[in-house]
């Protein structure tokens, strides 16, 4: 067979095949073309947030009570090493591990004691649910149950 090759200017061969087949058909992005079955929920039908803590027992700032922020995990019982193992690596521990609680002062004509630091995670904190940020829990770098459904959409990304 002998190939036939079109004659003339490519203007004179667009003009030949048609303006339909040159003239580009561009249509904008509407994701139910692709998924007609599929319809999208109304922002009514979202889920309402899940707790980490039920009781309301988170008082880290800067979301005190039940839930976790946006970039905070759901650890389900917090380790009682965790903040232990931050302060080894030198790089600080979160702001929630440690209190300086007052002087203790029973008697005014005595003089009072120095202010305590209290590791709040072996006092109070250790086996209970806390929000935790993923830096710390792979520095921490052990094992900790996550409640994924209780953490910030941040926190459940892949890599975070």
């Amino acid at each position: 067979s002998r190939r036939t090759r079109a004659r003339g200017t490519p203007e004179q061969r667009v003009a030949a095949m048609g303006a339909a087949q040159v003239e580009p058909h561009v249509t904008p992005f509407r994701p139910e073309d692709l998924t007609p079955s599929t319809p999208f929920p109304p922002d009514a039908a979202k889920p309402d947030p899940v707790p980490c803590d039920k009781l309301g027992r988170i008082d880290a700032v800067p979301f005190p009570g039940k839930f976790c922020g946006t970039e905070d995990a759901c650890v389900t019982a917090l380790p009682v090493d965790f903040c232990e193992r931050l302060a080894q690596d030198g790089l600080g521990t979160p702001s929630w591990c440690w209190e300086t609680r007052p002087p203790t002062c029973s008697n005014k004509r005595l003089a009072c004691s120095d202010p305590t630091v209290v590791d709040r995670n072996r006092s109070e904190l250790a086996g209970r649910p806390w929000c935790v940020r993923p830096a710390d829990l792979r520095r921490y770098d052990g094992p900790v149950e996550i409640r994924c459904d209780a953490s910030g959409a941040d926190a459940r990304q892949e890599g975070s």
